[in-house]
């Protein structure tokens, strides 16, 4: 059993390598065929430019600032979603005024709402504020909707049995709810991702990744630095999205 399990996390970690070397080659070969290094840079040219952005404390700085407005817009996002998903799943008043709204959010272009917003919000306030903007809708609808589907039968015994509030959310409510605003907080951490630092570019917020983006673009015209920093952001995003996972996935218990 040892051998086959050994064997499977072997398996999977070559294929992993070779998937990597693949994507690797292909771009070495688009970039070969550009022949504009300037401008489509190499695998090693990303290389260079990511070992001298290690020694760098800025990038530090940029990735930490970038992370705390992630943070935020998720919190902040999340909060309002799952709260404004109770009162649109409990009231149709609720339902009414607010369901048009969230879809605005939901079917705006997020480059519309960063220069929107960027009038009267801080470019440092900004890309939390638009992250939370676009996680706010996705957590209200997996909300709502877990709400919707409980079944009616369940209700009507917590009403027969006289149950408390308290006793409701805890044995009707959170079971049904919680599975959906978990997978949906995980698709949301790469939304966050994407819209906070494309807020971060448009806004010029110093001293973060999209500010990074920006300056290596415009001012300096390196393309390596680019590159750089998106697979910087890719990563990051990947490793965020599973330590959210990880943290949210409930732990199977051993037989006992």
């Amino acid at each position: 059993m040892t051998k086959i399990l050994l064997h499977k996390k072997t398996c999977a970690v070559l294929r992993t390598v070779g998937v990597i070397l693949f994507w690797i080659l292909f771009w070495w070969g688009c970039a070969a065929l550009y022949a504009k290094p300037a401008i489509f840079p190499t695998p090693i040219g990303v290389f260079k430019a990511f070992l001298f952005m290690l020694k760098d404390a800025q990038m530090y700085l940029s990735i930490s600032n970038s992370l705390l407005h992630v943070l935020s817009g998720l919190l902040m996002g999340s909060v309002i979603g799952v709260l404004f998903g109770v009162l649109i799943a409990r009231f149709e008043i609720a339902h009414a005024f607010l369901a048009p709204a969230f879809s605005v959010a939901r079917s705006t272009p997020v480059v519309c709402f960063i220069l929107l917003a960027w009038v009267f919000l801080g470019s440092q306030v900004l890309p939390a504020f638009v992250s939370a903007v676009m996680v706010a809708p996705v957590m209200l609808s997996a909300t709502a909707g877990a709400i919707r589907e409980i079944d009616p039968r369940l209700k009507e015994v917590a009403t027969v049995y006289r149950l408390s509030l308290a006793k409701r959310i805890r044995a009707i409510y959170l079971p049904n709810v919680l599975p959906a605003v978990r997978i949906s907080l995980i698709t949301c951490v790469g939304l966050a991702w994407k819209s906070c630092v494309a807020a971060e570019m448009i806004a010029f917020s110093n001293h973060t990744v999209g500010y990074g983006i920006w300056f290596a673009r415009t001012a300096e015209m390196d393309y390596d630095t680019v590159f750089a920093w998106t697979i910087i952001i890719v990563t990051i995003s990947i490793l965020f999205e599973k330590i959210t996972k990880a943290i949210l996935t409930p732990k199977k218990r051993g037989a006992q």
